[in-house]
């Protein structure tokens, strides 16, 4: 049977795994920067009677 060979020192393998990683990683940080996220976690301080608050970012 002609079944591919895995060789995990294989120059192709080391560059696909680099750019699923990297891939990866970017998908991470622009998820982090995104700003429906940074809407999400806005608060809000409530004072003593206040009913405006003070936003806290």
């Amino acid at each position: 049977m002609g079944l591919i060979r895995f060789d995990p020192s294989s120059d192709y393998v080391i560059f696909f795994a680099t750019v699923l990683v990297l891939a990866i990683i970017a998908i991470i940080a622009l998820d982090r920067a995104s700003p429906q996220r940074k809407r999400g976690r806005r608060h809000v301080r409530r004072g003593h009677g206040d009913q405006s608050g003070e936003l806290i970012d």
